[in-house]
């Protein structure tokens, strides 16, 4: 890897927005780049999580295979079965509101100081220090940087690490 990115959360929530500071550097040298930002609220990330994984966890290829979450308790009597289509949707949905989310003005100004700083050329490492647990599971890699600049590879680390 060329250059290191270390995207660090600081607290915040869904409601309120998270703040963000932007280290870049080439490996193994002092930090050359230091950015502040936010990442704006929006309250249907999780909502459209939580249904997307539901549903697939109640998918028919999903179920028929023996896949289970222990966070979804069915009872002996329910018998929930969602369609392929269901989970489709709700996979659709959670990309589209991550999509918006992504392409929101705070985060585009991020992505741009992210680009200026990489070269097309240059592989990186992304790493999303956070203690946001939600935020870690969030599919990431739709974010619009990574088609932008493909040898960007993400990881994620507590938000602490880098304190």
């Amino acid at each position: 890897m060329d250059k290191q990115i270390i995207l660090q959360i600081i607290g915040g929530t869904f409601e309120q927005g998270f703040a963000v500071i932007v280290q870049i550097s080439k490996k193994g040298q002092p930090i050359r780049f230091n950015y502040q930002g936010k990442l704006p609220e929006n309250t249907e990330i999780i909502p459209a999580y939580q249904q997307w994984q539901n549903d697939y966890y109640l998918s028919p290829k999903i179920r028929s295979a023996g896949i289970r979450n222990h966070r979804i308790q069915l009872s002996d009597e329910l018998t929930e079965v969602v369609s392929e289509d269901d989970y489709q949707n709700s996979q659709k949905n959670l990309q589209k509101v991550m999509e918006q989310w992504l392409d929101s003005p705070e985060i585009r100004e991020i992505q741009a100081h992210i680009i200026d700083e990489i070269n097309k050329h240059e592989s990186a490492q992304l790493i999303i220090s956070t203690n946001n647990a939600d935020l870690q599971r969030l599919p990431w890699q739709i974010w619009n940087l990574f088609k932008r600049r493909p040898l960007i590879e993400v990881s994620f680390s507590s938000g602490d690490f880098y304190h």
